[in-house]
């Protein structure tokens, strides 16, 4: 369920993540979420390092090398890049389709909307083959030997062209089960003794049922984690890895025997 709350006096989306968690090991065997939360995650995947590198830096420094790389990227002299390399598109990768919290305005869908810019030739109206020509380098040369200035119009599709209207990578027609290490699927009675089975669970009585609020903060934590641990929601959410304010409370009612393996259509 998405929500706002006030972080740096702005409002900010969190959603809810309910957690099934082993106190006697201090661990999330599984999530229980909804559309929002699973498209975050899905999101992950499609952030160019360069955007991971960006986020995360300086605060969380990178694992690896590739910090070294941004940095040389960042000091090198544009005496040394190609005419028309911006160094905005090794260091600050546009994409598009990516969670929200990655944006400090809930209102925008896209973590930065793309600002190509399309030029076409100026005959084309006189020359279908030049009609059918385009570029996204101002100048650069038609078949016909003008230089293409003429800039053209990037049309965007519609939700509803896309073939759905709700946005994002899933649908919100069930319950998602994620598990500590990011493996995610529908959730299902079936799945949730599994994964219960799979971990080894003998006691449902150590079993704690929590909700925890995911915002901006913690969305960047998840993708830091998800590079570098195997118990990323453990980390995030209970072991408060590197100062994460995770913000969670019970539920409102004790686990008991049947809510141990979550309802399915809660």
């Amino acid at each position: 369920m998405a929500m706002q709350r006030m972080a740096d006096n702005k409002m900010e989306m969190e959603m809810e993540l309910k957690l099934l968690v082993d106190k006697s090991k201090n661990k999330v065997l599984f999530a229980e979420a909804g559309k929002e939360f699973v498209d975050l995650l899905f999101s992950l995947l499609i952030l160019p390092i360069g955007c991971m590198v960006n986020l995360l830096h300086p605060r969380h420094p990178t694992t690896g090398s590739i910090g070294n790389l941004h940095r040389s990227v960042d000091t090198l002299n544009k005496t040394y890049l190609q005419p028309d390399v911006d160094k905005t598109s090794l260091l600050q990768p546009r994409i598009e389709s990516a969670s929200t919290l990655f944006t400090k305005d809930p209102t925008k869908v896209d973590i930065q909307p793309t600002t190509w810019k399309f030029y076409g030739c100026p005959r084309s109206q006189f020359s279908s083959q030049c009609a059918r020509s385009v570029t996204n380098t101002k100048g650069c040369l038609c078949s016909c030997g003008c230089q293409m200035t003429s800039e053209m119009h990037l049309i965007r599709p519609t939700a509803a062209a896309k073939g759905g209207g709700e946005g994002g990578h899933v649908k919100e027609v069930v319950t998602y089960m994620i598990t500590d290490d990011l493996e995610v699927k529908p959730m299902s009675t079936i799945s949730s003794i599994a994964i219960l089975n799979r971990l080894g669970v003998k006691d449902i009585g150590l079993l704690e049922d929590m909700v925890v609020h995911v915002g901006t903060q913690e969305a960047l934590h998840l993708l830091r984690a998800s590079l570098q641990s195997k118990s990323v929601l453990t980390d995030v959410f209970l072991r408060n890895d590197e100062g994460v304010q995770s913000s969670y409370k019970k539920a409102d009612q004790e686990l008991d025997p049947a809510s141990a393996w979550i309802e399915v259509n809660r």
